[in-house]
């Protein structure tokens, strides 16, 4: 059998099981042509990677980041968190909102080498002028959110709207009930930043049905998925029970280890790995999508577990189709490879909490679209420039 390109000597993890095995990913017109044991398989190719026990994954999909760039003050270039660290899709978390979506498709997505999709804000310019964007109830139309959707689904894949006090001001719940009714309307889901009261978290959640997600979902702030005795929030455990899928959104201000390692004891399955990278963060705490992936894997989560969050379930999530999130014989090659080292670093939380690691994930290459790729920053607090 030939093909166009041999990844050889590397680890494969498998969505459909869960797994992590050593194989050899065949690559043919853009697709997997193969995934075989190691060995004498009878395959060759134009070009053959030797991984030396590297990991190849469905693409790391970063559901959560600001990529609105010298639009909304915060927001970075997307290729600079994305492809350039390893990461295929990113997922612009409501920079946006109805009116300035033109603005963003035109100047964001259809430039970037990364694939970029967004969750549109219910707010009309997004979150780009927040805080407060959500307080005033003018700003807010289901129509103009719904009309956007369905002019715009093949990137836009879902509503954003951040429920904290910082956002919605004196309107409460009313920004969120509307989000809603509108993701409802246009059959997407509602993704909730969940943060400090009015509103609080029992009533959000509450609200949210199969496929909603809650990011900041480890966030330290009081009210939060644990109780102060200690236990997991009722309403947490009821929206599990329906299909919710929390996030964690680590970002400057939500993202806490010990609340992370209550939750992980609780019971509470990980759901999705995201970064909310935008310029306040990006040289700290948070650096990258695979830098906040080694935190995850540094509380004790299987690192199976913690790479299908941060590739296959948010691809899911955020409606991919085909594209992304598989590595079945015949998928599209959108794959990324990482690399797990024995290294000592310490590891800062939103909330200036630390952590030694045993070990790091650092980004090795990407493949879009079958062409390999390696990355430009490792996406380690000391890579820049790899």
């Amino acid at each position: 059998m030939q093909v166009e390109l041999l990844l050889t000597n590397g680890q494969v993890v498998d969505p459909a099981t869960g797994t992590i095995c050593e194989a050899d990913v065949a690559i043919d017109g853009g697709r997997i042509a193969k995934v075989v044991e190691r060995g004498e398989h009878g395959i060759s190719a134009s070009q053959q990677i030797d991984l030396g026990g590297k990991i190849v994954c469905p693409a790391l999909v970063d559901c959560h980041v600001h990529a609105f760039n010298r639009i909304s003050p915060s927001s970075l270039d997307p290729d600079s968190i994305g492809v350039d660290q390893g990461v295929l899709v990113v997922g612009d978390a409501g920079s946006f909102g109805p009116a300035n979506a033109e603005g963003f498709k035109r100047y964001i997505v259809d430039a970037a080498k990364t694939d970029v999709r967004g969750f549109v804000h219910i707010a009309r310019n997004g979150n780009s002028s927040n805080p407060g964007e959500s307080a005033i109830a003018s700003h807010l139309s289901v129509e103009d959110v719904v009309k956007v959707v369905e002019k715009n689904r093949d990137w836009i894949c879902g509503v954003k709207v951040r429920a904290s006090v910082t956002a919605v001001g004196p309107s409460d719940m009313l920004p969120v009930v509307m989000a809603k009714k509108a993701a409802t309307e246009a059959g997407v889901p509602l993704m909730v930043h969940i943060g400090n009261a009015p509103p609080v978290l029992d009533g959000v959640l509450d609200l949210l049905t199969e496929g909603d997600i809650a990011t900041h979902c480890y966030h330290g702030k009081i009210g939060g998925i644990v109780t102060r005795q200690g236990e997991l929030l009722p309403a947490v455990q009821r929206a599990l029970e329906r299909g919710v899928l929390f996030d964690i959104g680590h970002g400057s201000g939500s993202f806490a280890f010990g609340v992370a390692e209550q939750a992980l004891a609780l019971g509470m399955p990980l759901g999705m790995v995201s970064t909310d990278l935008h310029k306040r963060n990006i040289n700290g705490p948070v650096y990258s999508h695979v830098w906040t992936m080694t935190k995850v894997l540094n509380l004790g989560c299987d690192l199976a577990d913690v790479v299908l969050a941060s590739s296959t379930r948010p691809a899911q999530a955020m409606n991919l189709g085909e594209r992304y999130g598989s590595l079945a014989e015949g998928a599209p090659a959108n794959l990324s490879v990482i690399e797990v080292l024995d290294r000592v670093m310490t590891m800062t939380d939103s909330f200036r909490g630390t952590r030694q690691s045993k070990q790091v994930i650092a980004a090795v290459a990407t493949i879009q679209d079958g062409t390999y790729q390696p990355v430009a920053d490792a996406g380690l607090p000391d890579s820049r420039g790899v």
